[in-house]
C-alpha cells in the first residue's frame, strides 16, 4: 500500500509542477542569433517613458547584427505573457540585446528573457 500512495504523489506532484506556468525553452545561441532580426549591446538610460511604461531607452553601444542608424532604441518590456518579458535594463548594467521588431513600433527580446544578457565587459 505505501509504495502505491508514494507514486501517485509523485505523479501528481511531477504534473502539477509542469502545469502551474508558461515554461519558455532555452532556444541557445545558435538560434538565438538566427532569429534576432538586430542584435546589440546596449546600456538603459532611464526610466520607462511615462507617456508610455512599457518600454524601456536603450542605449546602443554596439550593432554585432542587423542595420541600426540610431544611438537609442526602445524595448518592449512588458507583454501580454509575463514570461515573455525581458528580465533586464537595471540601470548601470551592460546587456547584449537578441531584438525583434521595428523602430516603430519598438524591439521585443527574442525568447523572452532569454534574449536579454547581461554582461559584464566594457564595449
Amino acid at each position: 500500500m505505501p509504495k502505491i500512495a508514494c507514486s501517485a504523489l509523485l505523479a501528481v506532484s511531477l504534473c502539477a509542477s509542469t502545469a502551474a506556468a508558461n515554461v519558455l525553452p532555452y532556444f541557445g545561441q545558435k538560434r538565438l542569433w538566427r532569429e534576432a532580426d538586430l542584435i546589440v549591446i546596449g546600456t538603459p538610460i532611464g526610466p520607462p517613458d511615462a507617456s508610455d511604461w512599457r518600454k524601456q531607452p536603450i542605449a546602443v553601444r554596439r550593432v554585432l547584427k542587423g542595420a541600426f542608424a540610431g544611438s537609442s532604441l526602445d524595448i518592449i518590456t512588458e507583454t501580454m505573457i509575463s514570461e515573455r518579458n525581458p528580465q533586464c535594463c537595471a540601470m548601470g548594467r551592460i546587456y547584449r540585446l537578441y531584438l525583434t521588431g521595428t523602430p516603430k513600433r519598438g524591439y521585443q527580446t527574442v525568447d523572452g528573457h532569454y534574449g536579454a544578457v547581461a554582461i559584464k565587459r566594457n564595449y
